[in-house]
């Protein structure tokens, strides 16, 4: 690859600034025709190592728990700051001695058999000082009329912007 086409491939790729980035990424070198190169990351932490960090609890879709990991890493928000673990899909399927072991607990892309017995045993973990977030899209409350407490809104409704996106308001109490 001549240079000037180099300089265009690496641009529109954004590797120029992977390649500028000293602080982040360690060239380890490139290949004899100049065409591959080599980087290790600077900033990675440990697979495996002791930490204090507070435990989160996903319940949800598997698809949800990837994409809760993936949003983590792309903020570097790893396993020193926070260790996240994957629950079961369904809310209600667990109770609140199994919440209890749980510092924060989220919900995305998240079901239950029963509302009412899974927002009060939501309702319960919160009050024992548990701390929740939840996130209702691609869940039973993406569009809902009546939320339970300890949910703060009211209601949920999903918007469709066609191109531009989705959104989702909510309904204050």
């Amino acid at each position: 690859m001549h240079a000037s086409s180099l300089s265009v491939f690496t641009q529109h790729f954004k590797i120029d600034r992977a390649l500028e980035a000293q602080d982040s990424y360690a060239p380890l070198g490139q290949t004899e025709n100049s065409d591959i190169y080599s980087f290790a990351y600077q900033g990675s932490s440990p697979i495996l190592s002791a930490t204090l960090a507070p435990n989160l609890l996903h319940l949800g879709s598997g698809t949800g728990y990837e994409l809760l990991l993936h949003g983590l890493a792309y903020c570097n928000f790893n396993s020193q700051h926070l260790i996240p673990l994957r629950g079961p899909e369904f809310i209600d399927e667990l109770t609140l001695e199994e919440l209890s072991q749980f510092e924060v607990v989220i919900l995305y892309d998240y079901h239950y058999h029963d509302q009412k017995q899974a927002f009060t045993l939501l309702g319960d973990y919160v009050r024992d000082g548990g701390g929740l977030i939840i996130e209702t899209n691609n869940s039973p409350d993406t569009a809902a009329f009546s939320l339970p407490d300890p949910v703060p809104v009211m209601s949920t409704k999903a918007t469709d912007y066609g191109r531009i996106g989705n959104s989702l308001v909510l309904n204050m109490r």
